[in-house]
């Protein structure tokens, strides 16, 4: 599996000290992850996609409940159309909040 770093230099137009603040950010999300009892994926966009594709470059998952997301997704490209919230959030610059459609989660998923 690639590394944060090897997927941020691969898939996007990060700096390197954006990718080395990246990875020191999630390194330390495991506590982070059991506190909020969540799921953690951090999205970039994919260069020359204008927000319209996002590359998976971490995930935590929480060891004090249950995962939402049963697969790894570090490495996955999404459409927009996948995570909705997460282009508008990158677009408008703001904390965008709604729910999302998690299938084939059939409880109701809180995103921020």
């Amino acid at each position: 599996m690639a590394t944060l770093a090897e997927l941020a230099r691969s898939h996007t137009d990060l700096a390197e000290p954006q990718i080395d603040h990246l990875s020191r950010l999630v390194a330390s999300w495991g506590p982070l992850a059991d506190l909020c009892f969540a799921d953690l994926l951090l999205l970039a966009p994919v260069d020359g996609s204008h927000g319209s594709r996002l590359v998976v470059i971490g995930q935590v998952r929480p060891t004090t409940n249950q995962t939402v997301y049963r697969s790894d997704f570090v490495g996955r490209v999404l459409e927009e159309v996948d995570r909705p919230l997460v282009a508008r959030a990158l677009r408008s610059g703001d904390i965008v909040e709604g729910e999302a459609d998690l299938s084939p989660v059939h409880d109701r998923v809180r995103v921020l």
